[in-house]
Parts: C-alpha cells; structure tokens; sequence
C-alpha cells in the first residue's frame, strides 16, 4: 500500500508539474487574439519642421484634427488663462483676445487649427492617411509635404537610420497594399526575431539571415530594395519606438503565395491579419 501511495504522490507531482510547464509556455504565447485590423498610426505633430511632443497628443474627431491648446499657445508667447467652472480659457496675445472652448482630454483643452491660424496666422496641413499634422508660423511656404514630414519624426532613441532603413523596406516588400495594422505586425516579428537568441541580433541581420535556407523572399527576388511608402515607414517607426501588436510572433506567410508549410506544421498559431498568418 505504501508503495502505491508513494507512487500516486509522484504521478500528482508529474502532473502538476506538465501543468506549471503548459501554463508558462501559455504565458510565454500570449498575444491578442484577434489584432485590430483597423489600427491607425499615432497622431503626430510638426511644428516648423520639428516634431512636436506635447504631453497630451493631438486627436481625430470627425476626421478633423484638434490640438492642445496651452502647449501651442505658449510655444508662441501667447498667455493661456483656464476657467475651471466654465471649462473655457482665454488666450491672450499681441493684443488679442480670444475665448476658446473645445474638447477636455486628461485635463488638457483640445482646440482645431482653425483657432491657431487666427491667433497666429498659421498654414495647417492635415495628411489623413498617416495621421499627420503639419503647421507652419512662416506662412504656405513652410508646409512640408507628407514625405518630408516622415523625415524628421524619428526619434533614433534605441535604433539608428540603418534599423529604420531595412525595417520599412522589408515591411514595404512583404506587404504592399496592406493596412497598417498588418505592417505593424510584420515590423514586429523582425523586432522580435532581433530580441531572440535564435536569430541574429541586428534588424539587416535578422532580414538578410540564410543560416537557415532564405528567411524574407524579398531578399531572394529584389523586392527588398523597394521604396517604402509612407505606411511603412510609420510602420517601421512605430515598431522601433515600441508599440508591439504581434506579441512575440516570430513567423509570417502568405497562404495564398506560400511553397512551403512548415511553418503552420510546426510553429503554434498565433493570428491571421492582412492575409498573413502569424506564428511563435
């Protein structure tokens, strides 16, 4: 009986012990199940050819733009004067002065750029697509176009030119035409394949690595040396500065260009997005 006992005990502990293990890789796995396919890039401002970092981004309302108020105000000298019970301030400048209201987010008043174009004479552009804020203080002239705009809003805070560079040409070749939340993914697995020990610890390493027979088939047929569209480079940047809706996916195809299976033979399943399956 004893020896029976002693038996169970250990059966128990194997058991348990398999759980602890399943339960950790489930852990380890772990992702959204199911990706927001409509995820838009983060708003961003340009002020003069400088991104702008307000503590409280600019946001979308009707496809309209509002920005904060307080932050632009006083970057130009203006004086902000908040009314707590009526949740209106007053801006005061070279004279002027104007009462404005407008949408509260974190404490914070959201204005259009309609109020900063009389209050400054300031030219606004709106780039849509890439939800992209562009003003100016020095008249039309000053306007950068979208393309420019995309220069000069990397941070390089953690990864280089070179990082962003490859990032956004590999995004670009494995996904033309696709939305933004399947080329955020796909920046996301080379991140994440950078960050593993199994993969080579740059992202032109882990793009162009053939240890293993061609990993990226652009890299095979050309397509890597593309020009990334605007998306892509968001893409790349955003993937870079930390915003991860891939988890820690390490594989992608294309079923419906894909010569092999091996990865859905033999790597767990972790979402489909963009017409690409994403694997651990």
């Amino acid at each position: 009986m004893v020896f029976i006992l002693r038996h169970v005990k250990r059966l128990s502990f194997l058991i348990i012990t398999i759980l602890v293990i399943i339960s950790a890789c489930a852990a380890v796995f772990a992702a959204p199940p199911n990706p927001d396919p409509n995820l838009q890039p983060d708003v961003r401002l340009v002020i003069d050819g400088k991104l702008a970092a307000p503590a409280i981004r600019p946001i979308i309302v009707n496809k309209q733009p509002l920005l904060p108020l307080r932050y632009i105000s006083e970057k130009f000298g203006a004086e902000v004067t908040w009314n707590a019970a009526k949740k209106d301030a007053l801006v005061t400048f070279n004279g002027k002065r104007l009462l404005v209201d407008g949408v509260l987010v974190s404490g914070t008043l959201m204005v259009s750029a309609d109020f900063f174009k009389r209050l400054f004479s300031m030219d606004t552009a709106f780039y849509d697509q890439y939800n992209l804020i562009v003003m100016s203080s020095t008249g039309p002239s000053g306007i950068l176009s979208a393309d420019e705009a995309l220069k000069v809003i990397p941070t390089y805070n953690g990864y280089s030119k070179e990082d962003l560079e490859w990032l956004s040409k590999i995004v670009e070749a494995e996904t033309k035409g696709g939305v933004f939340a399947s080329r955020l993914a796909v920046a996301n697995v080379i991140i994440n394949r950078k960050n593993s020990p199994g993969f080579p610890n740059t992202i032109k390493g882990v793009i162009f690595d053939d240890s293993a027979g061609v990993q990226f088939t652009p890299t095979a047929n050309g397509a890597i040396n593309n020009t990334p569209t605007g998306l892509s480079v968001l893409a790349a940047i955003e993937a870079l500065e930390g915003k991860n809706n891939a988890s820690t996916a390490l594989f992608f195809f294309n079923p419906k260009y894909a010569t092999s299976n091996w990865i859905s033979l033999n790597r767990p399943y972790a979402f489909t997005l963009g017409g690409h399956e994403f694997h651990y």
